[in-house]
């Protein structure tokens, strides 16, 4: 893969095919420098570059090798292969010990710049993190407390540092929040629960029963209706509302009514968290308003009473 957006740096004979077949995964580093430091000059030399290289404050991307060919930026072994595992890797300017500082926008451009766009292409969970990201007394050293096992990277599919590589000493990229690297969640669904009310299913059930007739009529009715209720009432938001096929609650001479899809119901007899639910379930914003004599005329004109 190629990143779109990204300056491509071509090196030629730089990038092998993988050698295994294991799950992708992302490997972090740091080059050890000013966090504002551009590396497109390190990616054109670099006797062992990763894949991509990023400036996060200056929201710089280069990348040096496709996807779909190895990076050279970890130390392999005779034991474990490393950047032959499908490791994507990038390096990040700044420094190790620094990274924990860095703004929370900062890693969040990363991660909607570059993380997600390569996971989504590659399947890496994100989400999949070492439960460790540490400091140098933790993490530098092949028997440091963030290492993975060899069996424990071969099966990986998330994203990890230099720190967590078998065989390795490094311990970039740091105690980086690694929390900010997960994809956002989208927020819960409401609990199917709440819409239970039965007179909210009743209603419900008997909107969904409108046959074809019924709506048309409502339609050609609501058309030809349409100069009337603006001469009478051109600045009713709900009226309008109805005009334009949405939902509204509106009040009358003491009841509420709800209308939608050419048809009114009268709902005076629902509690007001059932009208709230009802509000909701339909998406109606406004609250109900009481209308003028003139403009219930209009209504009762373009409606169908349902019982």
């Amino acid at each position: 893969m190629k990143l779109p957006g990204a300056t491509q740096v071509v090196r030629p004979g730089i990038g092998y095919p993988y050698r295994l077949t294991t799950p992708w995964r992302w490997t972090l580093h740091t080059i050890e420098c000013d966090p504002h430091y551009d590396p497109t000059g390190l990616a054109r030399t670099h006797a062992n570059p990763p894949h991509f290289w990023v400036c996060l404050p200056k929201q710089i991307i280069v990348q040096t090798i496709d996807t779909d060919r190895s990076g050279r930026a970890l130390k392999g072994s005779s034991r474990v292969e490393t950047n032959h595992a499908r490791a994507v890797q990038v390096e990040i300017a700044g420094r190790a010990a620094d990274t924990a500082t860095y703004p929370a926008a900062w890693w969040e451009w990363l991660r909607d710049a570059l993380l997600i766009p390569v996971a989504e292409h590659h399947g890496i969970n994100l989400a999949n993190q070492p439960p460790l990201w540490a400091e140098s007394a933790r993490a530098y050293g092949t028997s440091s407390q963030t290492r993975m096992s060899i069996a424990e990277w071969y099966a990986f599919d998330g994203l990890c540092g230099h720190q967590h590589v078998p065989d390795n000493s490094h311990w970039d990229p740091g105690p980086v929040p690694a929390h900010l690297l997960k994809p956002a969640t989208a927020p819960a669904p409401p609990d199917p629960k709440e819409l239970t009310v039965a007179d909210i299913a009743a209603i419900t059930a008997r909107l969904d029963k409108i046959d074809a007739s019924v709506a048309q009529l409502a339609a050609g009715t609501l058309q030809s209706a349409v100069n009337v209720a603006t001469s009478v009432a051109e600045d009713t938001d709900e009226l309008r509302l109805l005009l334009n096929g949405a939902g509204a609650l509106v009040q009358h001479g003491g009841s509420k009514w709800f209308l939608y899809a050419g048809q009114r119901i009268n709902v005076t007899h629902l509690a007001v968290p059932q009208q709230r639910e009802l509000k909701r379930h339909f998406g109606i914003e406004r609250h109900s308003a009481e209308v003028s004599d003139d403009v219930w005329a209009v209504l009762e004109a373009v409606t169908v009473e349902r019982t």
